[in-house]
């Protein structure tokens, strides 16, 4: 949990640009952020890894504002292992889901432009090819989803990564 008041807190101006061109701070007084983090992990059977977690917070000003409303305020992930038994016992696969609040295109509570909340599926697979080298293969962002990962300056959108495929090789020494 924590409980946090600032004074001068950096805060996105959205009515003026630096010279540069660049998105512009001001500072602001009175500034409260409250929330809490949660984390749980561990194995829950044999051979079988679970992790889970969840994090919320709000932020106002003085004038009890919305601040950082690009932000997203609530986090939520799990994901899980399993080892395969017997034969199959060098077989890891696994795989979880983050998901992740609406934020504003605006720092402040004014409704610019607006994500949506989403999800995002991942899977795993791990191979142990000897006592010091695995294989593992990764799919991020399973579904294909198309979400903005960031509004910002001059009305620009940033969007995720589409669903992709890692592949890598691990040796220890």
């Amino acid at each position: 949990m924590f409980d946090t008041e600032l004074d001068n807190a950096a805060q996105r101006d959205g009515s003026l640009l630096t010279p540069s061109g660049a998105q512009a701070y001001k500072g602001v007084d009175g500034t409260k952020s409250r929330g809490i983090e949660f984390d749980i992990q561990g194995e829950v059977a044999a051979n079988w890894n679970i992790y889970a977690g969840v994090a919320a917070f709000t932020a106002k000003d003085a004038n009890d504002t919305r601040l950082n409303a690009q932000v997203p305020r609530t986090t939520a992930q799990m994901f899980t292992t399993y080892k395969l038994p017997g034969i199959l016992e060098e077989l890891t696969l696994g795989g979880g889901v983050r998901w992740q609040s609406r934020f504003l295109s605006s720092s402040t509570s004014t409704r610019v432009a607006e994500q949506e909340p989403y999800a995002l599926t991942s899977l795993m697979a791990r191979y142990e090819l000897t006592s010091s080298m695995d294989v593992s293969i990764n799919v991020n962002n399973v579904f294909d989803k198309k979400y903005a990962t960031q509004k910002g300056d001059f009305d620009t959108v940033s969007y995720s990564a589409p669903r992709n495929t890692l592949m890598t090789l691990n040796y220890k020494l």
